[in-house]
């Protein structure tokens, strides 16, 4: 569930620099934070690449590396983390596009920079609509599509709530995005943030909502974990080729892992059949230096990863000195 929204560019195009500058004005911390506006680029599995979210001397220095080869932009503040405004140039458009459930202070400032741009390009009109259909609107609409990101936000909510209740979602939890990487979002979560509070007619319990749910996105993401993940790889077994899954667990390093490895954001978002993988392992370097793969349901025993520090509804937060390492190999 989203919004896209496509302004069609003038004769003289603006580029991704343009729009950065642009993002300066345009990004906005509703509760009053100061903003750090940036833009950057995930890799393939939805975490945004490192050079994006570290120092702004680095982000200054190496961001064109990616930003003349990229196809889908995030538009983020580095200060407070949500899900991220998606942006990308398509034919004569400029494409954004926002998921639901969104942070208040992103759907602000997505409408401020539709605003700013039609305002650079000398009009008032764009394109706004999902799943392909859209519908022709004017920007003295803004405050009322703010309204209405705030309310689609709140749907999503109630539905994630119910998926949960009911049992539809897997789990236990429902996986959406984030600017750093995915989340899987609890009933707890949903709780914590105020979603049983009477909302309608409410400005005061909404408000509440949205800054609980806001604060939570920021303050998750903020913290200084190795988000990890499993990459497939084809390997012979017994004459045949399997599919395997490896995620990597380096030494001394705080790393996010999950506990069902076959719900994973990026395959779920690929719609990747699972079933199709012969197994999952983690991989680990020995005090030879040599990786030692350790089958993941194995290693998840062994690290004992029920008493470990939760990270969200799917992940856990694990670190392994060397000589843990070497007791989880020999064992």
């Amino acid at each position: 569930m989203g919004i896209e929204i496509k302004i069609k560019q003038p004769e003289n195009k603006i580029d991704i620099y343009r729009i950065e500058e642009l993002w300066q004005n345009a990004c906005t911390n509703v509760f009053e934070g100061e903003t750090n506006p940036r833009i950057g680029v995930q890799d393939d599995f939805y975490r945004m690449q490192l050079q994006f979210i570290n120092t702004s001397k680095e982000y200054d220095e190496k961001k064109s590396q990616i930003f003349d080869t990229a196809n889908v932009y995030i538009l983020f503040d580095n200060n407070n983390y949500g899900s991220g405004i998606q942006l990308w140039f398509e034919d004569d458009n400029i494409c954004m596009w926002t998921s639901f459930p969104t942070t208040y202070s992103e759907i602000i400032s997505l409408y401020k920079l539709v605003n700013i741009i039609c305002n650079e390009f000398d009009t008032k009109e764009f394109y706004r609509g999902s799943v392909g259909e859209f519908e022709l609107v004017d920007t003295s609409q803004l405050n009322w599509f703010v309204e209405l990101g705030v309310n689609d936000t709140l749907i999503m909510f109630d539905r994630m709530k119910k998926q949960i209740i009911e049992g539809e979602a897997r789990d236990g939890y429902v996986s959406i995005n984030g600017v750093v990487h995915p989340l899987s979002i609890t009933l707890d979560n949903l709780k914590n943030c105020g979603i049983d509070l009477p909302l309608v007619d409410n400005i005061e319990n909404i408000t509440t909502v949205m800054k609980n749910y806001e604060t939570f996105m920021n303050e998750i993401q903020q913290r200084d974990l190795f988000y990890a993940v499993f990459k497939l790889y084809q390997v012979k077994k017994d004459e045949n080729y399997v599919i395997n899954g490896y995620i990597s667990v380096a030494t001394d390093c705080d790393t996010i892992l999950p506990q069902d490895p076959t719900s994973e954001f990026y395959f779920a978002a690929n719609r990747y059949d699972t079933s199709k993988i012969n197994k999952f392992y983690a991989t680990m370097e020995n005090s030879e230096g040599k990786m030692v793969e350790v089958e993941y349901n194995e290693f998840l025993k062994k690290v004992d990863f029920e008493k470990r520090e939760k990270y969200d509804g799917n992940h856990f937060i694990v670190i392994l000195s060397a000589d843990d390492i070497e007791r989880i190999i020999s064992e």
